[in-house]
């Protein structure tokens, strides 16, 4: 096996780990519509995907809400906006036929208590991303011993790139 089919293994294994880090670490929260988060469509929305060394990922734009919650409060920009809730809405098909009415009113009262996330923030995605670090090691551990000597590099530059994956 040539080095550039190695190396792409070894990105396409890290994508796979974050996969299943994202899973496991959602299965902790329980959420009111699916039991955990690991079955919400936030998780369901997340998308790792890799070509040929890159990992990319996306997500819904709430999910740094679910992560920390949202404070009260006012300011520009501090209100979420109607298009997020009124999809959200509709994908909890919530409010039929008075999507707009219910939306600025749940807008309003997030503007006016947050979100508390069920007091406690769900760190679930930043928590992937610190446990994909740590299984570089494991990785190197399980696999060919002849890329060892490489492994110091690719764990600085791996753990670079999943830092700034963080939310």
């Amino acid at each position: 096996m040539t080095l550039d089919k190695k190396l792409q293994d070894f990105v396409y294994a890290i994508a796979e780990a974050l996969k299943e880090n994202i899973i496991i670490e959602a299965s902790k929260y329980t959420t009111v519509f699916t039991g955990t988060l690991a079955n919400s469509d936030l998780v369901k929305d997340i998308k790792v995907s890799v070509d040929k060394y890159n990992i990319t990922v996306s997500y819904p734009d709430y999910l740094k809400y679910v992560q920390t919650g949202r404070k009260k409060g006012s300011g520009k920009g501090s209100n979420i906006p109607i298009g997020i809730l009124l999809k959200w809405m509709k994908a909890k098909g919530i409010a039929r036929g008075k999507e707009n009415q219910v939306a600025f009113a749940i807008q309003r009262n997030i503007f006016k208590y947050g979100i508390k996330n069920d007091v406690k923030p769900r760190p679930f995605y930043n928590d992937a991303i610190v446990d994909t670090i740590n299984s570089v090691d494991d990785y190197f551990e399980k696999n060919d011993k002849n890329i060892l000597n490489l492994k110091y590099n690719f764990e600085d530059i791996i753990s670079d790139e999943l830092k700034k994956l963080l939310i």
